[in-house]
């Protein structure tokens, strides 16, 4: 097997019985939670593996790299292609080598990036909604073999939008090995410690927050021993101001390993 320059590929990959190529985004949260940790006993075991690219890894700008994506697929021999929110303008040539060599496509998708709300700010818009950019999800769910979506919310969309696809939305999500399960029985709670709710989450979820914002300010002046803990890159928005010093931040963890640990 060749060197891929900017491939992370498990080194079992030559033995295991299920290999998978991922082309993304940025390994990430929404990786993590679809298709990572539900692959990660079976990568342990050797059974599976990835050969994974990130947008800024995978050289894929021009048309010349469906030639070298053929000569991957050549190499590697995955048993499926996965397009995991993965927005560069090739990902249509990415789709046809894969398919015109037998391997079937899956596009993953876990938000509608057809539509980036206005909420998240004129920046995130113009990035996500640029015409070569939006290219790829479209070719995405209009190509691929299967569409592998977050939430049955999500598939419905897909279809009025007219994807025709199969469509498979987990029963499972972000699953964890027996071994990182921790028993209540376990967990030493401190029962003296005034409660505190949490809220994790991404910049981007900050008008999530937004919304629930007047529910949390009314339970916590009903109970005023409450307190509240961000965590990640989520700010607080200005409605939560009145909290004072009842509102704490974690910033984010540096992989996801350690957000779960934290």
């Amino acid at each position: 097997m060749k060197s891929h320059s900017g491939a992370h590929i498990d080194p079992h990959w030559s033995t295991a019985g299920l290999r998978l190529a991922i082309l993304c985004d940025r390994p990430a949260a929404s990786q993590e939670v679809h298709l990572f940790r539900p692959l990660r006993r079976l990568r342990r075991s050797r059974e599976c593996a990835l050969a994974i690219w990130s947008e800024e890894e995978a050289l894929l700008e021009s048309a010349a790299h469906q030639e070298w994506f053929g000569g991957v697929l050549d190499d590697l021999r995955p048993h499926g292609v996965i397009l995991s929110r993965f927005g560069e303008a090739s990902a249509e040539r990415v789709i046809a080598a894969a398919q015109g060599k037998g391997v079937p496509v899956v596009t993953h998708l876990d938000d509608f990036l057809l539509e980036v709300p206005k909420e998240l700010g004129p920046e995130k818009v113009r990035q996500h909604m640029r015409p070569e950019r939006m290219s790829a999800p479209t070719a995405g769910l209009a190509d691929a073999d299967l569409l592998y979506v977050s939430t049955s919310t999500l598939a419905a969309r897909l279809k009025r939008e007219g994807f025709a696809a199969p469509v498979v939305v987990p029963e499972l999500q972000s699953c964890a090995d027996a071994d990182e399960i921790i028993s209540p029985s376990r967990i030493d709670i401190d029962k003296s410690r005034p409660p505190r709710i949490g809220y994790q989450g991404t910049g981007s979820h900050v008008h999530d927050l937004r919304m629930i914002a007047p529910a949390l300010i009314e339970v916590m002046h009903k109970r005023p021993k409450t307190t509240l803990t961000l965590f990640g890159t989520v700010r607080a928005p200005e409605e939560l101001a009145p909290l004072g010093s009842r509102l704490t931040h974690v910033p984010p963890a540096g992989s996801y390993d350690q957000f779960l640990k934290q």
